[in-house]
């Protein structure tokens, strides 16, 4: 297979001289670059090379409204008082959530609020969970009565000595 043909009908098949090449260059409209760059690309590969830039971006636009979506319902939770936000969040899931900025926090402060109000033991100040105060009645001890009868200043002074 004979593809440098067309070089010899624009060129000739002698030789010629640097004047002769370009105009010969300039008559078939032929143009030299500098490809040792790295510069030129040809047009199907250009193709290719933006159907993978527009997926990786699609990709990315998918990953970074997730990671959004999360971290405004996290920020909601740890506003709102949740014990485990990290946690809770997780188990909440951002199904469902956009992402959109305009939108995704008014998203993430209704779930918050239905969680609030099915699951209330999930935050404090709620009246349950950790921050509910239970008192056994004794001290250092945990014990329903206490054995010892010393106060709580009078036993850690004595442990300091052991």
């Amino acid at each position: 297979m004979n593809d440098d043909k067309w070089i010899c009908d624009v060129f000739g098949d002698g030789a010629i001289t640097a004047d002769e090449f370009r105009a010969a260059l300039a008559s078939g409209g032929i143009e030299l670059r500098d490809v040792s760059d790295g510069g030129y690309v040809p047009a199907s590969r250009e193709r290719e090379l933006l159907d993978e830039i527009s997926a990786e971006r699609a990709r990315h636009e998918g990953e970074i409204a997730a990671v959004r979506a999360e971290s405004a319902l996290v920020g909601e939770l740890v506003r709102r008082g949740a014990h485990n936000p990290g946690m809770t969040a997780k188990a909440i899931g951002i199904g469902g959530m956009t992402g959109n900025c305009e939108n995704v926090n008014a998203e993430a402060a209704s779930r918050v609020a239905e969680l609030m109000r099915s699951d209330p033991y999930l935050f404090k100040g709620t009246g349950s969970g950790e921050d509910a105060v239970v008192s056994t009645g004794a001290s250092h001890g945990g014990a329903s009565s206490d054995p010892d009868s010393m106060s709580d200043v009078e036993y850690y002074s004595r442990m300091k000595l052991i």
